[in-house]
């Protein structure tokens, strides 16, 4: 049980481990690579297990900044991706895999990062619990219909499966709810992060799948999606950011924060085996930020909560 408190406090330095990790020691990823999709569905089960319903309420009760974040989110920030992907003009892949990056909904693991860093974790879960549920009727069809990707999945096979897998994790989760109790989960909410580190590291590992082989048979595809996926990143981050500076120096790092770290995981689960392989390629690169950002940004955002007032 220490052990899974350790992980817990220590989510960030772990996670970017596992990414390199995988790079490392290819056959590891190899041997995990079956476990990811499972990986991904336990981790968002446990995120949903994890939200607070009177913290999260709180928010509720005045709803008027969760729900600017959420079209931010859903539509602002993918608008803003699709103009600078459109004046960048990159390969079609790639172009694709940024856009998809902008509409999917924030990862789950930011809410328990945000918790880590001091950011308004309240406010990540109840935006990112809502992005994660609008998913099915988002993501579809601009992946079919706006993207024109070439998948085997209709589209009403492609919304139901994200939907089954949206609402199972969540089902999955009311029910632990449901057996255990708020207060024991309350207690147990250390070990709970940690086994969602231990998911994490798994999944992390096992997206680096092929990749060791990319980077010495095709290094420039690499070099190029790792730096497209953190300025992707990034980008978002800091118009997040701008965009909700009245509000405050804490919901705007938090806003930034979901911005750019979006759930690419949920988007490889469901298109496992249907999308292109350039496509899967920046899926997997683009985790890298995703788990290597919070510690190089950690200063940034403890300097803005410092701004905030924040301990």
């Amino acid at each position: 049980m220490r052990l899974l408190e350790y992980l817990a406090a220590r989510a960030a330095p772990v996670l970017a481990v596992g990414v390199f990790a995988g790079l490392v020691v290819p056959e590891l990823a190899r041997v995990l690579r079956p476990a990811l999709v499972p990986a991904v569905f336990l981790i968002a089960a446990l995120a949903f297990l994890r939200l607070e319903p009177r913290a999260v309420a709180v928010h509720a009760r005045r709803p008027l900044l969760a729900l600017l974040a959420l079209l931010w989110l859903v539509a602002a920030a993918p608008a803003l991706a699709w103009a600078a992907v459109g004046l960048a003009s990159p390969p079609r892949a790639l172009g694709a895999a940024i856009l998809l990056h902008s509409m999917a909904p924030p990862v789950f693991a930011g809410v328990a990062i945000a918790v880590l860093m001091g950011l308004d974790a309240p406010l990540a879960a109840l935006v990112t619990v809502a992005a994660t549920f609008l998913a099915p009727l988002t993501l579809p069809p601009s992946a079919l219909v706006v993207l024109g990707l070439e998948l085997e999945l209709g589209l009403g096979q492609l919304t139901l499966r994200l939907a089954l897998f949206v609402a199972g994790a969540a089902l999955l989760a009311a029910i632990a709810r449901g057996l255990a109790g708020s207060e024991r989960i309350a207690r147990w909410s250390n070990r709970i992060d940690g086994v969602s580190v231990v998911l994490f590291l798994v999944f992390a590992v096992a997206i680096m799948d092929g990749v060791s082989d990319l980077v010495w048979t095709r290094p420039g595809i690499v070099l190029a999606w790792t730096g497209a996926a953190f300025a992707t990143n990034l980008g978002l981050q800091a118009a997040g950011a701008l965009s909700f500076l009245r509000a405050g120096p804490r919901p705007a790092a938090t806003v930034a924060f979901m911005s750019g770290n979006r759930n690419l995981a949920l988007v490889l689960a469901v298109l496992e085996g249907e999308a292109e392989p350039d496509l899967l390629v920046y899926f997997a690169l683009g985790k890298i930020p995703i788990f290597a950002l919070p510690l190089l940004l950690a200063p940034l955002y403890r300097r803005a909560l410092r701004r905030d007032g924040a301990p």
